[in-house]
């Protein structure tokens, strides 16, 4: 078994409707039966969306990444190989919270929907390290990358902000104003002060005595910053 990387992502296998925390990606399959407390010559199977799953061999190295989710194999089983339009079964988890789907990619906001996190919370994905990463909220969550995740609260908001130069990315109390944004965005990134400008979401304009807070912005957002009647 390799040494592990504080960058890799946590990994777990869904044994039996149980979540076995992992060292890493690829483990051999003797550990998931010593992990998971199971008696030795116990065979596992890879649960696929179909009435064909796949045998494990005894010794043979599991890639978690082709999906995570497995059962205990009956005396009668032999290994077959699930037909080419199987899917396996994918487990993610969210505070040790598990749920399995056949589907690799989902948005973010589908993904905290299904896990029914509040928009106060930060989705993170976790890491075997501290440098667990924030998951913005337009983001594509890929299987491949992980299944394992937290949540936190966001004290502050992360805006990144698309201006004429460049892109700017802070963080801000729930408490302030769209014009103390702007305000923000124009001493870091230079703007002349006397233009106009105004911070837009999706095509619309905010209101610059809005506050994020008011604008149900909890943990991150994008903007573009235009000129005061530029259009959008």
């Amino acid at each position: 078994m390799k040494e592990i990387n504080p960058s890799d992502p946590k990994w777990f296998a869904f044994i039996g409707d149980r979540k076995i925390d992992v060292p890493q990606q690829v483990v051999r399959a003797e550990l998931l039966i010593h992990l998971a407390n199971l008696p030795k010559g116990t065979k596992l199977v890879r649960d696929y969306d179909s009435q064909n799953d796949a045998v494990l061999g005894d010794e043979g190295e599991v890639d978690l990444g082709i999906g995570n989710v497995f059962r205990i194999a009956t005396p009668c089983e032999n290994p077959v190989t699930p037909p080419c339009d199987s899917l396996p079964k994918l487990a993610f988890a969210v505070n040790d919270r598990v749920e399995v789907t056949t589907r690799r990619d989902h948005e973010a906001e589908a993904f905290r929907l299904w896990f029914g996190i509040e928009a106060t919370s930060q989705l993170v994905r976790d890491y075997e390290g501290p440098a667990d990463r924030k998951i913005k909220k337009l983001e594509t969550i890929m299987y491949g990358d992980g299944p394992v995740f937290t949540t936190a609260c966001c004290e502050k908001a992360t805006l990144e902000i698309a201006t004429p130069r460049g892109m700017f990315t802070g963080e801000f109390a729930h408490g302030t104003t769209v014009a103390q944004v702007i305000e923000a965005v124009i001493k870091a990134k230079k703007l002349t002060e006397g233009d106009l400008f105004d911070l837009v979401r999706d095509g619309k304009v905010l209101g610059k005595a809005q506050t994020l807070a008011e604008l149900k912005i909890w943990c991150h957002a994008e903007f573009d910053l235009v000129a005061t009647g530029a259009g959008v």
